[in-house]
């Protein structure tokens, strides 16, 4: 639980542009809901909330995450999301625990704050 306040102080003083983190519940801090910014790629300028389900054992095992229920943003718009109607639409697994290898392209290898899991 250290881990996820820590982070979320990160995000307080390194903002990512385009992204708003808050914990619905603070007596339940493994859930969070994040409003995202698509900010490039055919749905530039959509907003979507997404909630993260943080697993006891993070950071060495990185969040879950849904697509808020009610918001039909499926697999018809990325092959990373999946049909769940019941809590929401899931993101792929990996999406969320292996993208660091996308930011060590796009940041020249330096890995900023902010740019993966711990």
């Amino acid at each position: 639980m250290l881990n996820i306040s820590r982070d979320l102080k990160d995000l307080d003083k390194f903002p990512i542009p385009g992204l708003g983190v808050t914990c619905p519940d603070e007596l339940n801090p493994f859930v969070l809901h994040c409003n995202v910014l698509i900010n490039d790629g055919p749905y530039h300028g959509i907003m979507i909330l997404l909630i993260l389900h943080i697993p006891e054992d993070y950071p060495l095992t990185g969040p879950a995450g849904n697509i808020a229920p009610g918001l039909e943003f499926d697999s018809r718009y990325h092959a990373h999301i999946h049909e769940d109607h019941r809590n929401g639409h899931a993101l792929c697994n990996d999406l969320l625990t292996n993208y660091a290898s996308y930011f060590r392209v796009i940041d020249g290898g330096t890995i900023q704050k902010a740019s993966g899991w711990r």
